[in-house]
């Protein structure tokens, strides 16, 4: 949920965000991100075969390999961005674009090493070989310069889920991690008790009570709701850019919910099945359960809604629900900007990833959860299902995914709350990666780390 792209206080769905961390050329859409329909470099027997290298897929495949070993050395530069510059098409990559790559790439030669050598996967694809980790790039080359780039995954030599876990105890506020095979022990269980706020990943729940009310046969995929004026709410999203009255079914409004974490089609959604129905799955911890219109308000820096706000918060169950009718009838027009604080702690719906893995196993399967794999390679699992969200000091990432090896079910559920401050979401992404990373590895008999942690009453 987001009420504007800009540096201003919102919120957002993880997914969305990652478009503007990963995908980092002009040039780019948010269809391109996590799109891939094959392993990178992978391909069946039959096929490699077949498969002739033409002269041209040769020499875009040196070009490409040429590119990688510049950028491994400007990765060990003292200036990075000054060595690996004019790598890059300068029509299509800014003076500010060029700068956060570079300080990706000194990142992770900090975590991770000084890049050791390239290797080319295919005329699009290359490894950095650093010293403790591969990280698996995406580059288009033409005329011997950039014009497309990708951070596409990173891969820790012999990395654990022990060692993922030390690392996210290093992260300063609150965090909360379950990874968890289906019917099984966890895996890795960090404080998965803990009641954390999640953003945008509250929509899993109405995805469940949405499914309860289609199997009761109360609410149906093909049934057409007009769009309400009253229920437009702020980005992210489309429908709210949509004229009132437009139709729409509920497959699409659910559809818009999961892919785009669209939070007009979202709040339709809840209003259509009723605020108690979403409330018995969700618990007593989000009662009343609000819609995102009613979040924004509630988070308003509006003279009159900081008035309201003040009063939800100090107000017991039933009196917040007679607040909600007074907010209900507040424009969402003016809402204008949000209070930077956003008071995290009281305003926000809130789980922990017990209960966030719990109820994206219920829904394994849907392929509505399959429209954005997040961080995740289709191609590379069986089944991805994928939930995120984000607001400023808060960060969740909820995976259910199927092994392609094993068909084994897992859930991967991680939270990091530390309101009023930034959080470096590159650092949390990576260690979301290490974690499928893990997780996809084939079983290897009698392995001598299994990266299994004991929960933790650390929060």
């Amino acid at each position: 949920m987001t009420s504007s792209r800009s540096t201003a206080p919102h919120l957002v769905a993880a997914g969305a965000t990652l478009v503007a961390v990963l995908v980092i050329t002009r040039s780019s859409t948010a269809a391109g991100l996590g799109q891939a329909s094959a392993v990178p470099g992978s391909r069946s027997r039959g096929a490699a075969r077949r498969a002739t290298p033409s002269a041209g897929s040769v020499r875009l495949r040196l070009d490409l390999q040429r590119i990688a070993l510049h950028l491994c050395v400007g990765m060990n530069a003292a200036r990075t961005k000054s060595s690996i510059a004019g790598l890059f098409d300068g029509r299509l990559f800014s003076a500010s674009l060029i700068t956060k790559i570079a300080g990706h790439l000194f990142e992770l030669r900090h975590r991770y090493g000084r890049c050791r050598t390239a290797d080319p996967q295919s005329a699009t694809q290359v490894w950095l070989v650093l010293k403790r980790a591969r990280i698996l790039l995406t580059l288009y080359v033409k005329h011997q310069a950039i014009t497309g780039f990708w951070f596409r995954r990173t891969m820790v030599i012999d990395d654990t889920l022990a060692r993922v876990a030390a690392a996210f105890r290093k992260l300063p506020g609150r965090i909360s991690v379950m990874v968890r095979p289906r019917n099984r022990r966890p895996l890795l269980a960090l404080a998965p008790q803990t009641s954390l706020a999640v953003g945008s990943s509250f929509k899993l729940f109405v995805l469940r009570a949405l499914l309860d009310a289609i199997h009761k046969r109360t609410a149906s995929w093909k049934e057409v709701i007009p769009l309400r004026k009253n229920l437009m709410s702020l980005p992210s999203g489309i429908l709210q850019t949509w004229p009132p009255q437009t139709p729409v079914t509920i497959a699409s409004l659910a559809a818009l919910m999961m892919s785009r974490s669209d939070n007009t089609a979202t709040d339709h959604l809840i209003v259509r099945l009723g605020r108690r129905a979403v409330e018995r799955v969700a618990g007593r911890r989000n009662r009343p359960f609000l819609t995102t219109s009613e979040m924004f308000k509630l988070k308003s820096c509006s003279p009159r809604l900081k008035v309201i706000s003040a009063r939800f918060r100090r107000a017991g169950q039933t009196s917040r629900r007679r607040l909600l009718t007074e907010l209900d009838r507040s424009p969402n027009q003016g809402v204008g900007a949000l209070c930077p604080n956003g008071h995290v702690g009281q305003l926000e719906w809130f789980f922990t990833t017990d209960e966030l893995c719990r109820t994206a196993m219920m829904l394994r399967g849907q392929k509505l959860l399959t429209i954005n794999p997040g961080l995740a390679d289709r191609g590379a699992w069986r089944f991805v299902g994928y939930k995120g969200g984000s607001e400023p000091g808060v960060l969740n990432m909820t995976y259910v995914l199927q092994n392609p090896t094993t068909g084994t079910w897992f859930c991967v559920s991680a939270t990091w709350n530390h309101p009023g401050h930034r959080l470096n979401k590159s650092i949390f992404y990576d260690l979301v990666r290490r974690i499928l990373a893990i997780v996809r590895r084939p079983p290897i008999k009698n392995r001598a780390a299994t990266g299994r942690i004991r929960p933790t009453k650390r929060h």
